[in-house]
């Protein structure tokens, strides 16, 4: 049974009817955004509701049973209120909805709450977006409880967990970004390890992509010395040849070079490699030597791919903050974090293997 006022109830037994629908959204980021279908703006409990983005709600049905009751919304991408970007940035994940009732001409009487749930799947077009609401009945789909599993079933840093993130939290700036959404290099950072940073979340803090949050495929440390440099001329784009392991996108860094001085301190990208050599993105044009040998050149830093494109291009000069990766297993709480009296898995319980052995 819907709860509403006793003037409410009596307004809407009547002919003349002055209502409209409110959509309040509260999103994980706790941002509240408030939408209605009436022809101007209504302030309610503190909350405006716009009515310049338009929307068109399908018709909302509820039943007696346990299926869970869907809805779906569709509306216009609005630059300050919901954007394309966002919605492919998640943002709007798991958004609460709540959607109400109300008499636009005497607010006072409260209102009546039609469905309450989350946001599910979201399609955009070119210049509108159909959002899918899930009624409270979606959480009995789901699995609850624990699983015995060998891997731990806690997230990383939780009351569970009890491991401070801040330890393990790092802050950066990508300071080689090729024409990419998904891969960076910060040359300034040197990871514990390849694959520490695994799993793990990346939150921007700077450029275009300032909050919005990814997670981590890969990291790889960067950090190798090469000695034996020969074949450093006087060009716009000098071929170094040294025994290496570099790759096209690497910054590395010169010292060392005897017979050309000059580029000894300096740091320059590498355009091309194979084995044995590499072409770097250093204009010795107006060096006064014209060669160098016997150098050493180092590359530091860590790369990173993402699990997915970031919704506008890494560009150089973007702050970022990331937290480590944790694999769940009981080898990396123990040797990472030094938390396995937190170990939240089983690793210990036989598996299917051992049922079916027979012994």
């Amino acid at each position: 049974m819907k709860s509403l006022s006793a003037n409410l109830k009596h307004h809407l037994e009547g002919t003349n009817l002055t209502v409209c629908t409110l959509w309040k959204i509260t999103r994980e980021d706790t941002q509240v955004f408030g939408f209605t279908d009436n022809s101007r703006d209504v302030v309610y409990s503190g909350t405006t509701y716009k009515a310049s983005t338009g929307m068109t709600p399908s018709a909302i049905k509820t039943s007696a049973s346990f299926n869970v009751d869907n809805l779906e919304v569709q509306s216009v991408l609005d630059d300050t209120s919901i954007t394309e970007a966002d919605i492919d940035a998640g943002l709007w994940d798991y958004a609460v909805v709540e959607v109400m009732l109300v008499n636009y001409n005497t607010l006072a009487d409260g209102h009546m709450m039609r469905r309450k749930g989350w946001i599910g799947e979201v399609k955009t077009s070119r210049s509108f977006f159909v959002a899918e609401l899930r009624g409270l009945m979606q959480t009995l789909q789901q699995s609850l409880g624990r699983y015995y599993l060998a891997s731990c079933d806690a997230r990383l840093g939780d009351t569970r967990c009890t491991i401070s993130l801040g330890g393990f939290t790092t802050t950066g700036t990508a300071t080689l970004a090729p024409a990419s959404p998904r891969m960076f290099t910060d040359v300034a950072l040197v990871a514990p390890a390849t694959g520490y940073y695994n799993g793990g979340v990346i939150t921007w803090t700077g450029g275009d992509n300032l909050g919005y949050k990814s997670e981590i495929k890969s990291s790889t440390n960067l950090a190798l010395t090469a000695t034996g440099i020969t074949n450093i001329t006087k060009a716009v784009t000098p071929t170094v040849t040294v025994a290496n392991t570099f790759a096209a996108g690497d910054t590395v860094s010169f010292s060392g070079v005897l017979g050309m001085t000059q580029i000894n301190g300096l740091s320059a990208i590498i355009l091309t490699a194979v084995a044995g050599s590499f072409t770097i993105d250093l204009n010795t044009s107006a060096f006064s030597t014209h060669s160098g040998s016997a150098g050493v050149a180092t590359r530091a830093g860590t790369r990173f791919v993402l699990q997915q494109n970031m919704v506008n291009t890494i560009d150089a000069g973007d702050g970022y903050s990331v937290v480590a990766g944790c694999d769940k297993t009981l080898a990396t709480c123990k040797t990472k974090f030094n938390n396995v009296v937190n170990f939240r898995g089983y690793p210990y319980i036989p598996g299917v293997d051992k049922l079916v052995s027979g012994k």
